[in-house]
């Protein structure tokens, strides 16, 4: 895997660049580049931070919003009717 730019900070997961929730839409851009084809993997990579997310939101009550961390993390990840990755 190359070196992203946009990255998670930890805790937050805001973005180390550009301070937007992570993943951001630079990152977006990024991991479906560098998991172009391969979006079992993708949605893996981003489950492992979703899943930090709310580890970090049990002990941290002041974290932030946790209902929209599946939109966040996997929801802009599908499939296209045809089987093929389609990113936003």
């Amino acid at each position: 895997m190359r070196e992203l730019t946009h990255t998670p900070r930890q805790p937050s997961l805001d973005c180390s660049v550009c301070d937007q929730p992570w993943p951001c839409a630079p990152a977006k851009v990024e991991l479906s580049e560098e998991f172009h084809g391969n979006r079992t993997g993708l949605t893996i990579y981003l489950g492992t931070y979703m899943d930090s997310a709310l580890r970090e939101a049990i002990t941290d009550h002041e974290w932030g919003r946790v209902d929209n961390l599946y939109e966040r993390f996997l929801g802009w990840v599908r499939s296209s009717p045809g089987g093929e990755s389609d990113f936003e």
